[in-house]
Formats: structure tokens, C-alpha cells, sequence
């Protein structure tokens, strides 16, 4: 059983939505396993929709994460760009927010995350 674990979490040295194929059928199948009330959450920079080049929150939802945490780390562009190294510039901040705030519109509970640091 699913007794000793609290979740499913799709995170690591990676962007987990850089492989959206491959996240999405894993997602499916797991979720098939899975008690429905045993989370499956994704740690993600928010910035797979603008790769994939659509609105991956449905897909996300429908596969069957139901959780997901975005990294803005800093209410800045600039600073979000610098800690980030975001492919899109300064424009990755309002593109990750947009992303958590489209995730939590298809349902599924958003977290934001920021570090705390000096000058952040």
C-alpha cells in the first residue's frame, strides 16, 4: 500500500516539463495506481507552457497531477531573470506567475515558492 507515503513529486536536478510527454503518460499511469486522495505534485519553474508552446494546465490536470509548486523566487524581472537564467528574458517571471494562476483556474492546489536571501 501507499501507507508510509504522503505524495507522488515529480521534481529534481531538472525541468520536469521539458520531457511533457513523457511526464504526462508517467503522471497517467501512477495515477492509476494511486488511492485518488494521494497527492501527485509537480516542482516546476513555470515555464513549460511557453517551451511547449501551449497551455499545459489541462493536460497537467487530466493526466492527474493535482498539485503543483512554481519557483518565482523574487517579485522582480530582472532579479527573477538573474537567479533563474530564464531562456525568455525578463519576461519568465510574468510567464511562470501566469502559469501557477492558469493552474489554479484548471483546479489544481498552486504553491509559489520564493528563496530568502540577501538582496532577494
Amino acid at each position: 500500500g501507499w501507507g508510509a507515503y504522503d505524495a507522488v513529486v515529480y521534481a529534481g536536478m531538472g525541468e520536469p516539463t521539458l520531457r511533457l510527454d513523457t511526464l504526462l503518460s508517467s503522471c497517467e499511469a501512477i495515477r492509476k495506481l494511486l488511492p485518488p486522495q494521494v497527492p501527485i505534485r509537480l516542482n516546476t519553474n513555470g515555464l513549460g507552457s511557453e517551451h511547449a508552446g501551449r497551455d499545459i494546465s489541462l493536460p497537467l490536470r487530466r493526466s492527474g497531477v493535482s498539485h503543483v509548486s512554481v519557483a518565482l523566487n523574487t517579485a522582480d524581472p530582472a532579479q527573477y531573470h538573474a537567479l533563474m537564467a530564464s531562456p525568455y528574458g525578463e519576461r519568465g517571471l510574468e510567464i511562470a506567475a501566469d502559469f501557477a494562476l492558469r493552474c489554479a483556474a484548471e483546479g489544481l492546489v498552486v504553491e509559489v515558492t520564493a528563496v530568502e536571501r540577501p538582496g532577494v
